[in-house]
């Protein structure tokens, strides 16, 4: 080919001619980088879906010398597409071929669209894209309900839907949403027992989906939201979407308010139980609000409802609440639970938290021990002893824990207790537990609590038996005179250590006496040398007899260990007794008497023991004794007395019966032959009989100025038997209580009559346990007396003056040693001052001596 112009292609490229190609007419487009897909409203991927256009001539060479100008149409008439375009040539030109940035594309209307370029001049020159698929946009909005939002069950699946679902360009759109809580009324979204609600995302198609959810919380006004994934946009379940979600049917119970920690038996105690879901949601509300019976029962078995009573154990509930009074009678410390359980379903439980019941007040002693019967007397008993309350529980603990000292145990026979050990016991934590002995034989019903205030509680009876023998008791002592030779009925008794007849004896015992010559009286004795006696259930009863006399004797009985004694008796023949008569002080003979008086000496019963003949009394002997201490000597009575009288007393009134008006001056005994004789009836007829003597007026020719007289043998008439000395009642006879056959008045302390003697006594003396006499001789009939005390320095300190006359005598007047304010007075001396009516003026020195 030779140079030149041409138009055309060519495939030789190895011609070596140099040719100039003159591209052709234009004749068609190309359309490139366009996106397959393409959602609406998008605008094209740049660079990634750039739009390229390129022209080309008949020969499909690009058109470089191309300098029309395209339009863009579309199949979509809502499409945004790029303005007319004039193509330029050159070196910055397009040369045939320009590209158009795709976000100057964009596509609204769903479905499979295309894009046209067309040339403007020639319109015959165009290029259509394949079919890109336009897709709906991102949820731009929705709407977001529940089905049934106010019949929502806690835990139950619920239908959640997604409608309405548009992009921005209104076409319905596809997506997810993602379903979260978003408020309520409670503001918490997870349920009481800490389940969480289980969510659900909706897939969105062509404007629409579904999903279940599920809420696990019992509440009202509950929002849920719905979140477009791919941008975030959303929409909630309010206003008439608003969700209400009702609890779950029962599961099980709650105590919203449970007892005390610490409550009181028989005390009533507010509990509140609520009936509650799966989830722990009250069953209040909605179609499975709870209104059911449930049965109630404790650890201790004895709850019951307080309105009902004992026994009541039902409850009701209402809008799923039981809010009412509970009793429980049974005491325990801690570890109380209450159960509820529903009355159909009993798999329907719950329980309360632990608490404690604590006893109520105290009412009552308890002996818990069985105490078996017979028992022996000292026998340790094992005994356990509980203060329970009403209920019967023990107060072991709690504020009315028992613990009190001294509660009497006794023997219920309603007198002071003696035979049971210890008599009182002492209470820790309601309960003593110890060890008792019981020591009468006899039946004993205990009883503890007596005069407590708490109800007494009672065992037995118990039979006691005897323990064995320990000791002999003489039940019936020999009288305390006895013929000798006579049967004496005595009746012993064998004991044991506490004192109670040992019935279980009956064995053989020795008796004795101290003259050793007692012996069992026949005819259950079989001589007098006899000295064994048999008992019968602890009993003898039975005679002895003594063979000869004797004064103070005593039986005595053993058996191996065991001993016991009768009282003192003495064995007369047929004799008269003559005893002291101690019951009539104003026989006894005064401590101190004047020179001048008539003094009591003596007084005593005659009583004549024979059981046949009467006795008679003629006469008596006297004798006028006198000493010191327990030193007693005979003295001549006319240096002392110049009378003695004897009086008969029987009758109560004094008769003068025999008297001696110059007693002898010898030491011998006085004689006094009666005017009138005693006669003493037989089987022990008795006489009274006093004894008086006049002191001298003038007895200071006496070495020793005390006197004391004894009554001697009467002739014939007690030769054979001692006169029998009694034992005074008080320290003044101490001069009788010597070891011989006498009867002795007291001592008598003789003082001078003169105007001048005056004495107390005692001197010196103790105010703080005794007073003083003070003693003088009044001279003058019917006259006045003052008796003034002072101290030595001259103070008066009492004033025991007589208020009215007094006839002439001895007088004596009592100073207990008090001032007149009436305290007792300092250790010292003191003067006593006496004026008589006719000036006579006596003084005497008291000792003080504390």
């Amino acid at each position: 080919v030779s140079d030149g112009t041409y138009s055309g292609s060519t495939n030789d490229a190895e011609s070596g001619s140099n040719i100039t190609w003159v591209v052709g007419s234009l004749h068609h487009f190309t359309i490139t980088g366009y996106p397959n897909t393409i959602a609406s409203g998008d605008q094209f991927p740049s660079p990634a879906n750039d739009v390229i256009v390129t022209a080309y001539d008949q020969y499909n060479n690009i058109k470089t010398d191309y300098t029309g100008t395209v339009t863009f149409t579309s199949s979509d008439a809502t499409a945004t597409l790029p303005a007319n375009y004039t193509f330029t040539i050159g070196g910055s030109g397009d040369n045939g071929q320009h590209t158009f940035t795709g976000s100057n594309f964009t596509l609204n209307t769903l479905g499979n669209q295309t894009i046209t370029v067309s040339d403007t001049i020639n319109t015959n020159v165009s290029v259509t894209t394949n079919v890109i698929n336009v897709t709906s946009n991102a949820i731009d909005s929705f709407q977001l309900t529940a089905t049934n939002p106010a019949n929502v069950v806690a835990g139950q699946p619920f239908e959640l839907q997604v409608t309405n679902a548009i992009d921005l360009n209104g076409n319905p759109a596809n997506g997810t949403v993602v379903i979260s809580w978003f408020s309520s009324t409670s503001g918490q979204q997870n349920a009481p027992d800490g389940s969480t609600p289980s969510f659900t995302n909706i897939n969105v198609t062509n404007g629409s989906g579904s999903a279940y959810q599920t809420l696990v919380r019992a509440d009202t006004n509950v929002v849920l939201r719905g979140t477009v994934q791919s941008n975030g946009k959303t929409d909630d379940t309010d206003g008439a979407d608003v969700i209400t979600v009702n609890p779950a049917p029962i599961d099980h119970f709650t105590f919203t308010t449970n007892p005390a920690a610490t409550e009181t038996a028989g005390a009533n105690f507010n509990v509140v139980v609520e009936a509650r879901d799966a989830f722990d949601n009250p069953v209040t509300s909605g179609t499975n609000a709870y209104n059911g019976t449930a049965d109630i029962s404790d650890t201790t078995t004895t709850i019951y409802e307080a309105s009902g009573g004992p026994g009541d154990t039902n409850i009701s509930f209402s809008s799923g609440t039981y809010n009412g009074n509970l009793v429980i009678t049974k005491a325990q410390n801690g570890n109380v639970q209450i159960t509820v359980t529903d009355t159909t379903d009993t798999s329907i439980t719950g329980q309360s938290a632990s608490f404690t019941v604590q006893p109520a007040i105290a009412n009552h002693f308890t002996i818990t021990t069985s105490i078996t019967s017979p028992k022996t007397a000292g026998e340790a008993i094992p005994l356990r002893i509980e203060v329970r309350d009403q209920y019967d529980n023990v107060l072991s603990f709690g504020v009315n824990t028992y613990n009190i000292a001294g509660i009497v145990l006794d023997d219920s026979d309603g007198t002071a207790n003696t035979t049971i050990n210890p008599g009182t016991i002492d209470f820790t934590n309601g309960v003593w537990e110890g060890v008792i002995t019981i020591t009468e034989a006899t039946p004993v019903t205990l009883r503890v609590g007596f005069g407590s205030g708490l109800t007494p509680d009672t065992a037995g009876p118990i039979t006691i038996n005897p323990a064995p023998l320990d000791h002999f008791v003489f039940t019936a002592n020999p009288d305390p005179y006895v013929k000798v030779g006579e049967d004496i009925p005595i009746v012993i008794e064998a004991r044991d250590k506490y004192d109670n007849v040992a019935t279980g004896f009956s064995g053989s015992a020795s008796i004795n006496d101290i003259p050793q010559t007692i012996y069992e009286a026949p005819p259950v004795g079989t001589g007098t040398t006899d000295q064994t006696i048999a008992f019968t259930s602890g009993i003898y009863n039975g005679n002895v007899r003594v063979p000869e006399v004797f004064k103070n004797d005593f039986i005595t009985v053993i058996s191996g260990s065991a001993s016991g004694s009768s009282s003192l008796f003495t064995i007369v023949g047929n004799n008269v007794i003559v005893t002291l008569n101690t019951d009539d002080n104003s026989a006894t003979a005064p401590k101190v008497a004047l020179s001048g008086t008539t003094i009591d000496m003596l007084e005593f019963t005659l009583t004549n023991l024979d059981p046949t003949d009467n006795m008679t009394i003629n006469g008596f002997k006297i004798y006028t004794e006198s000493g010191k201490d327990s030193t007693i000597f005979t003295i001549n009575p006319s240096t002392l007395i110049d009378g003695i009288y004897v009086y008969e007393t029987t009758s109560g009134s004094s008769v003068l019966i025999g008297q001696n008006l110059a007693p002898n001056n010898s030491k011998d005994a006085v004689s006094i032959n009666l005017t009138n004789s005693l006669t003493i009836n037989s089987s022990g007829g008795y006489k009274k009989v006093k004894i008086a003597v006049h002191i001298k007026r003038d007895i200071s020719r006496a070495l020793v100025k005390n006197i004391l007289l004894r009554i001697g043998d009467v002739d014939g008439e007690f030769n054979t038997m001692p006169v029998v000395p009694v034992d005074p009642s008080n320290e003044d006879f101490e001069s009788i209580k010597i070891p011989e056959n006498y009867i002795r008045s007291g001592l008598t302390n003789l003082r001078s009559d003169k105007k001048e003697a005056a004495f107390n006594y005692p001197n010196p003396f103790n105010p703080r346990s005794q007073s003083t006499k003070i003693a003088f001789y009044n001279s003058v009939d019917n006259g006045k007396v003052s008796i003034k005390i002072y101290t030595i320095t001259g103070r008066l300190v009492r004033d025991l003056s007589l208020k009215t006359a007094q006839p002439e005598g001895s007088i004596e007047v009592e100073w207990d040693g008090r001032n007149g304010r009436g305290r007792i007075v300092r250790n010292g001396v003191y003067v006593a001052i006496i004026h008589l009516a006719d000036g006579t003026k006596i003084l005497i020195k008291i000792a003080v001596v504390k």
